[in-house]
């Protein structure tokens, strides 16, 4: 049972480890095609590839990131990630495009209207590769140390479990072997007496039983003593 739980407990972890790194892929992809778009447009490489580079290095579930101008030219890349089972994440990055007329300068146009922004032509493409390794493996060790905590408190119920059967046992020996003494014609036999459990109250319940069939013999005898008496006198 425990190891169907445990089974059981890392493939859900698993399914859980893909779809967080599934939306942690989504978001970074997100968050670089909107961020890189001032990079591209001024050609600053060198600061989306340093920003990129932190970016890999505080995440361990990302293997990759590339970023590549509009021609596919790698513009910026980090980081090495071909491998067939890698999340890919793709987003287009596109330079915003703002509708609010500059030439129009007149009050009322100033406080009705607000200046947005589209989405414009694209200027470039980010490719995020993600891998959900590193959270199985941690997830993995989750697991083996909650196996290992079952494993141990499954050894320590079983010894648990012994001592006390053992505890239960030696008196159910003791009073079996008495019983069998009374049954032999020997009554002499008395059992320490446990307070408080019921295998106490067996133990009691056996010496009284011993002391009374002894007291009842020494009666029998006696009257038998003194129906021979009778017997011989008459």
């Amino acid at each position: 049972m425990c190891l169907v739980i445990l089974a059981a407990l890392y493939v859900i972890g698993k399914e859980d480890a893909i779809r967080a790194v599934r939306d942690r892929g989504e978001l970074i992809a997100l968050s670089l095609a909107q961020t890189g778009q001032y990079g591209l447009v001024s050609g600053n490489g060198a600061s989306l590839e340093r920003s990129i580079r932190r970016l890999v290095a505080s995440d361990p579930s990302i293997e990759s990131i590339t970023l590549t101008d509009a021609g596919s030219h790698t513009v910026a890349s980090v980081g090495v990630g071909d491998r067939p089972d890698s999340l890919v994440f793709v987003k287009d990055v596109r330079a915003d495009v703002f509708t609010i007329d500059l030439l129009d300068n007149s009050a009322a146009s100033r406080q009705g209207r607000e200046s947005t922004t589209r989405e414009g032509r694209i200027i470039g493409q980010v490719t995020v590769r993600m891998t959900s390794d590193t959270i199985n493996q941690e997830w993995f060790r989750r697991v083996a140390l909650f196996a290992g905590v079952v494993f141990l408190g499954t050894c320590l119920s079983l010894f648990a479990g012994l001592a006390l059967a053992k505890r239960l046992l030696d008196p159910l020996r003791e009073a079996m072997g008495a019983l069998r003494e009374i049954r032999q014609d020997r009554y002499e036999v008395r059992l320490p007496v446990r307070v408080g459990d019921e295998i106490g109250e067996l133990q009691a319940a056996i010496n009284e039983m011993a002391q009374g069939l002894s007291a009842r013999g020494e009666e029998l005898r006696a009257l038998v003593d003194q129906r021979t008496a009778d017997l011989q006198e008459a």
